[in-house]
């Protein structure tokens, strides 16, 4: 049982420099032949990724090093905070002997940046094909459920204080609408700007512009929804048409 949070860059500098001195202490490899078994480890960690760092060695001072698309040596520590994070949550498995078994893994976006989310459920597949095990993961995640093939993805519904299991089709979802169809989620926006919007649009709907309250109402909404210009300017056009059609 590992806990996520213990999973930090300073463990996996441990685990990896532990890794590479059990290959040649305790199996008899050379240096050399160590770090190629680690290089090849963790580009199979970040096969598919589109990720353009690899291992290359250590120092004399144990300090770790990978080089970049441009063949520059970089210290671990010059990793991007996603690279880092991924390798921290998964290099473990990677060196494990774990095979044929069921894997439990609970919300593996925990302190992950959004836009690698997305790219955690192709690295724990290339982990269980190459070890032929069955990983479970259990997240609340859209990028992850968007990500997820459809045959592989089951949503838990809680209905009559009983849990039902769904199959759902999320593979290739945009984030937002993952959320609202596959998750549930009501609103996106900040549920005061929300509560605003539905509040003006039904006043529009029913033609109700023309009430004192309603340009007060109006400008109110506008400066809260001056960063999502498309939706407010859909609304406006809507009102537009509508007082158009009112004056005709």
């Amino acid at each position: 049982y590992i806990k996520a949070q213990e999973q930090k860059i300073k463990t996996i500098k441990e685990e990896i420099v532990k890794y590479i001195d059990d290959l040649i202490y305790e199996d008899g490899l050379s240096a050399k032949e160590a770090y190629k078994i680690v290089e090849k480890k963790i580009s199979n960690i970040f096969n598919g990724l589109d990720i353009q760092v690899k291992f290359s060695t250590l120092d004399r001072y144990k300090n770790i090093f990978f080089t970049n698309d441009l063949n520059e040596k970089i210290s671990i520590d010059d990793l991007s905070t996603g690279e880092k994070e991924l390798l921290s949550k998964v290099f473990y498995l990677f060196i494990s002997n774990i095979k044929e078994s069921v894997i439990l893994i609970d919300e593996p976006e925990i302190s992950l940046h959004p836009s690698w989310q997305n790219r955690v459920v192709k690295i724990y597949k290339n982990f269980a094909q190459q070890n032929n095990n069955q990983i479970i993961i259990a997240t609340h995640s859209p990028q992850i459920v968007s990500s997820t093939p459809n045959e592989s993805l089951r949503i838990l519904e809680k209905i009559d204080e009983k849990i039902e299991v769904n199959e759902s089709n999320a593979y290739g979802m945009e984030i937002g609408k993952a959320l609202i169809d596959i998750m549930g989620v009501k609103e996106l926006r900040d549920i005061d700007v929300q509560h605003q919007f539905n509040f003006v649009e039904d006043m529009i709907i029913e033609n109700k512009f023309n009430e004192e309250n309603f340009n007060e109402e109006f400008t109110k909404l506008e400066k809260m929804m001056e960063n999502d210009i498309i939706d407010f300017g859909l609304l406006k056009l809507e009102l537009l048409k509508r007082r158009k059609n009112a004056k005709s």
